[in-house]
């Protein structure tokens, strides 16, 4: 009798992902993000040098059948191999003592060897196959891993406006998750590296939104500096978003008017001579790592 030995490691079929396949895993949530990560990079890779598998996948996620690439050279039709018929064939071929096209005696070695390839070659396809399933068990690790509060050095850019010519730049410590944050910390204005500012920000995730990377978060800050003896306070508040991506950096959290958007920190200036004048700055956005795995 032959013993069919599969091959060690992690078999997805439809439906199936890391998340629910092996809780332990999720004890170890960077090697769970680490784990999703190189197996997304295979999947697509797998689909650069075979594209033509995308046309198979309905047949292919379930993990039941396995591509046979040397058929598909041949242009043969049957390309798409259910597991359990070609172990059968390899029994069969083992009792008869069949001998290949290429010569090749089909022992039992020989019989475990391609049975061995066929479930490598399973693997390979479910997972090229079921990309959209890793990558939302990807994000959905990327959540879990996020603590539930903490804190983290951060800094911060306030520009007065759109030209970046008077920026307030902050060093300072964030606390609290995306659903809810502060920034403490000392700004020094770009015109006058001798001052410095006190500043402090209050943030939450907007009602409707996740508190998570993407969504959208509302958020108020206060800054408030002597020069020479004069108070000179910006304060202003707006919507932006968690993660942000924009031409202008990669942010924590970013607010920038952009046109015809919601965005943007609006609010006023107060300079020395007392009086406040209404303004809508430019880009306010705080980069950290809190809660970024």
């Amino acid at each position: 009798m032959i013993i069919w030995r599969p091959t060690i490691g992690l078999i997805l079929g439809a439906g199936i992902s890391l998340l629910s396949a092996d809780p332990a895993r999720a004890q170890n949530s960077q090697a769970l993000i680490s784990g999703l990560q190189s197996q997304i990079a295979q999947g697509e890779q797998t689909l650069r040098n075979e594209s033509y598998l995308e046309g198979f996948c309905g047949q292919l996620r379930d993990g039941k059948h396995f591509f046979h690439r040397g058929r598909h050279r041949q242009k043969r039709p049957d390309v798409v191999v259910e597991l359990q018929a070609w172990k059968a064939y390899l029994e069969s071929a083992v009792a008869a003592r069949t001998v290949t096209s290429a010569g090749v005696l089909v022992t039992r070695e020989v019989a475990q060897a391609e049975w061995n390839s066929a479930l490598r070659r399973r693997d390979e396809v479910v997972t090229a196959c079921t990309l959209d399933t890793l990558r939302a068990d990807l994000a959905k690790a990327r959540v879990a891993a996020m603590p539930a509060s903490g804190t983290a050095a951060a800094q911060m850019a306030w520009n007065d406006g759109t030209d970046g010519n008077r920026v307030l730049t902050v060093t300072g410590t964030l606390t609290g998750s995306f659903s809810t944050w502060q920034l403490t910390g000392t700004g020094v204005p770009s015109w006058n590296g001798q001052l410095r500012a006190a500043v402090q920000c209050t943030g939450s995730t907007s009602p409707g939104y996740a508190p998570k990377l993407g969504s959208n978060g509302t958020m108020k800050c206060y800054a408030e500096w002597k020069d020479q003896g004069k108070s000179n306070i910006w304060n202003c508040q707006g919507t932006g978003v968690l993660g942000a991506v924009w031409s202008v950096g990669d942010w924590w959290f970013g607010m920038y008017p952009f046109p015809g958007s919601q965005l943007g920190c609006k609010g006023t200036i107060t300079a020395g001579d007392g009086k406040a004048r209404s303004n809508m700055f430019g880009m306010v956005g705080i980069k950290s790592r809190l809660g970024v795995p």
